[in-house]
């Protein structure tokens, strides 16, 4: 009989930082074979834990060194009172915690909401960093995002045909601390339309799309050398810019996309 594991592979997908280009992390996404897995995890919070252990165990297979994002339904948080597989295969597998984004996925609908925070609390004392996924295409309430306090808050692409909104994300995340970021960005004009509303990081096809192995390099629309931040001899700055926001102050050098 086969397990679940014999048919499940793992895409990765980059995260963009939209000030720099570079490379800011990598989404892992699961790619069941056959089945669909992650309807079963969606209501099987120990196999939901079990996936997001084996993503990390998969990025260490690809020796990438750059800051993760693995995904969880907010109702196995809630269930499971944290995740101690998962910090327990992040420290086995030489990482440390603060370089896992917990993207914390919707359904939040009948999710018990102080379980969830009391999760959320436990996870981010381990050094985990949260996001809120799915924000704007999910059903997160505003209340309990401001709750969660989420270090990085994901919007659908879909709301860049509403700017205004997006703007007002970006008030809520500057308000809470948290970086802003769109997924499944696939043109230009989406790009361009991010940029504009205050968004710091994007996925999506337009740069990248997921693929085994881990990509080195991603496509960046041009900017104007007007927009850029800092520049130097010419040149869009490197180093002396200082480390992205997405990244930890003392990372060190070499391991944040930009280095």
């Amino acid at each position: 009989m086969h397990s679940w594991t014999d048919t499940l592979r793992f895409a990765f997908q980059p995260v963009v930082n939209l000030t720099t280009g570079a490379v800011a992390g990598l989404e892992i996404l699961a790619r069941p074979e056959t089945g669909d897995i992650l309807a079963e995890a969606r209501r099987d919070p120990e196999l939901d834990s079990r996936l997001a252990v084996s993503a990390v165990r998969a990025a260490v297979r690809k020796e990438t060194l750059l800051p993760l994002f693995v995904n969880v339904f907010a109702g196995t948080l809630a269930d499971l009172g944290g995740l101690p597989s998962l910090h327990d295969a992040v420290r086995e597998a030489g990482r440390l915690p603060w370089e896992v984004t917990i993207d914390v996925c919707p359904p939040y609908t009948h999710v018990p909401q102080r379980a969830l925070l009391e999760a959320v609390s436990r996870v981010r004392g381990q050094g985990f960093r949260i996001c809120a996924d799915g924000v704007g295409d999910g059903d997160v309430p505003l209340r309990l995002l401001s709750d969660i306090t989420p270090d990085l808050v994901k919007l659908d692409a879909t709301l860049l045909a509403r700017p205004a909104v997006v703007r007002s994300m970006r008030t809520l995340c500057d308000g809470l601390g948290a970086l802003l970021a769109v997924e499944g960005v696939e043109t230009e004009g989406q790009c361009a339309a991010a940029l504009a509303a205050g968004a710091q990081l994007a996925q999506g096809e337009l740069f990248a799309p997921p693929a085994r192995l881990p990509a080195a390099d991603v496509y960046v629309p041009p900017r104007s050398p007007a927009r850029w931040p800092c520049r130097g001899r010419g040149r869009r700055c490197g180093s002396s810019c200082g480390p992205p926001r997405c990244c930890p102050p003392r990372r060190p050098r070499g391991r944040c996309g930009r280095c």
